[in-house]
């Protein structure tokens, strides 16, 4: 197996650790990065295979998303909360 070197490897892709992601690759945009996660989808305790019925959060959109790439109205929201809608991050 080939084997990929990184500067920095993240373990965790919950929100702590896509949080910290995306601001270290901001300050050191030449750096390499990998996040490694063992579930199936991003979001750690907020991801999609982690919601049970009748799951409720209080908090708005502005506290939910970055300042460039919002969680918006125009989207599907349920399909938001179940981990279904993607962004590309440059």
């Amino acid at each position: 197996m080939a084997s990929t070197m990184f500067d920095v490897v993240v373990i965790g892709a919950g929100l702590s650790g896509i949080t910290f992601s995306r601001f270290y690759l901001d300050v050191h945009s030449g750096c390499t990065l990998a996040i490694l996660e063992e579930d199936s989808c991003v979001g750690g305790v907020w991801s999609s295979t982690r919601l049970y019925n009748g799951f409720w959060s209080q908090s708005g959109l502005r506290m939910s998303g970055f300042s460039d790439v919002p969680i918006s109205l125009r989207y599907d929201l349920p399909r938001h909360l179940r981990g279904q809608i993607r962004h590309e991050v440059p």
